[in-house]
């Protein structure tokens, strides 16, 4: 999937299409991933198509972006530490939050 740089503009509707997941993370009943066990699987996650789904939308959304992730893991680890500044966090921040996710 292609990436977009940092000045990929984000409209109501992107941001509608995403919220539109909310319920997925809300449920109880929601199977996300499961772990693979095979010592051969080079990713031991194996997420449900549900949140594959997320996932893309999040790229087609313009919600994944390119940037240097990396060096920009303290400050999401800020924001894991204290959820209550995605508050205040503008729409640039959430981008880059949710790439380092993504990436992660």
């Amino acid at each position: 999937m292609a990436l977009l740089d940092m000045s990929s503009e984000i409209i109501r509707k992107n941001i509608d299409t995403v919220l539109a997941f909310l319920p997925l993370f809300y449920s109880k009943k929601a199977k996300l991933y499961k772990i693979q066990t095979e010592s051969l699987s080079l990713d031991r996650y194996c997420y449900s198509k549900e949140f594959q789904k997320f996932i893309k939308g999040l790229y087609q959304e313009n919600f994944v972006i390119s940037f240097d992730s990396t060096t920009w893991q303290n400050e999401a680890q800020g924001f894991i530490q204290h959820p209550d500044l995605l508050n205040s966090a503008d729409i640039s921040t959430l981008q880059k939050l949710l790439t380092t996710h993504v990436r992660s």
